[in-house]
């Protein structure tokens, strides 16, 4: 996260998180929230997965105020059996049947003298938050 944001990026998607704030494996912590604040003062906007226990209890970093919680949702729309549902989710995707690599195209990430090939998501939905995106890593150029 650290290095993304060195890098210059001003928008980061975290697909990880822990469901039970200060639990015996520790989820979340005042310095967590102080660097998630610090970055969306930075303008940095982080978007993090609410969680996959399918309850309401928070989820982290993603309940951090700063940082945006995103829920899934399955074909009706209905939030998805396993998606987190708490006050701290701005927004939901969709996240059931979803296919995530596809064979048919792909990008070249160049980097470092180095040659990558990244895959995009296909058949993903068109709205107003949504758009095509690539995961360029550390590289400097992305050619499509």
């Amino acid at each position: 996260i650290v290095k993304c944001a060195e890098m210059g990026a001003r928008v980061i998607n975290l697909s990880l998180g822990c469901s039970a704030k200060f639990a015996i494996s520790p989820c979340g912590s005042d310095t967590e929230e102080g660097f998630y604040t610090d970055l969306s003062n930075d303008g940095v906007l982080v978007v993090a997965a609410a969680g996959n226990s399918g309850n309401s209890n928070f989820g982290y970093p993603a309940s951090y105020p700063s940082v945006m919680s995103v829920a899934a949702v399955d074909r009706a729309d209905s939030v998805a059996s396993f998606s987190q549902f708490n006050e701290q989710v701005e927004i939901s995707a969709p996240g059931v049947d979803i296919l995530s690599i596809s064979m048919q195209l792909s990008v070249k990430v160049v980097g470092n003298g180095e040659s990558h090939l990244a895959t995009k998501m296909e058949f993903s939905p068109i709205s107003t938050v949504t758009a095509y995106a690539v995961d360029c890593g550390l590289g400097y150029s992305c050619q499509a």
